[in-house]
């Protein structure tokens, strides 16, 4: 069995609220940081599976949802971006010959926005009764 690891960088604008960074009241993280989600899928090896994940960002804290885990990180704070950065492992049965051919293997990413609605509660809910009138 053989674990491949994927690490991912990726920056989220929020402009610079020091303040409110220093309160804790998950209300205040909602109205101040709304939630920003993105869809990652890539592809490790060409014609194989493709994995997914989900990275919801608010703030100084980011969630990254997978098919088999969810993750909760603080993010790293740099001039007005908000970094989240992880790593991810899957294991797979490849034969050798599989692994040297991945030497030259790129792997395609995709990034998209997240299709569900990332901010919860109150707001997400007024959000479906708004679409549905």
């Amino acid at each position: 069995m053989t674990v491949f690891y994927v690490t991912f960088s990726m920056p989220f604008f929020f402009k610079s609220l020091e303040d409110d960074q220093k309160k804790n009241d998950k209300t205040q993280l909602e109205k101040q940081y709304p939630g920003v989600s993105y869809t990652l899928q890539y592809e490790l090896m060409p014609k194989g599976m493709v994995y997914t994940a989900d990275v919801t960002c608010w703030g100084p804290v980011a969630q990254v949802t997978t098919l088999e885990n969810n993750y909760t990180f603080k993010t790293v704070r740099h001039k007005d971006y908000n970094w989240v950065i992880f790593s991810i492992g899957h294991k797979a049965n490849v034969e050798k010959q599989n692994i040297i051919d991945m030497i030259n293997n790129e792997i395609s990413i995709g990034i998209s926005p997240a299709k569900t609605t990332a901010t919860k509660g109150k707001k997400g809910k007024k959000e479906k009764k708004k679409k549905k009138e």
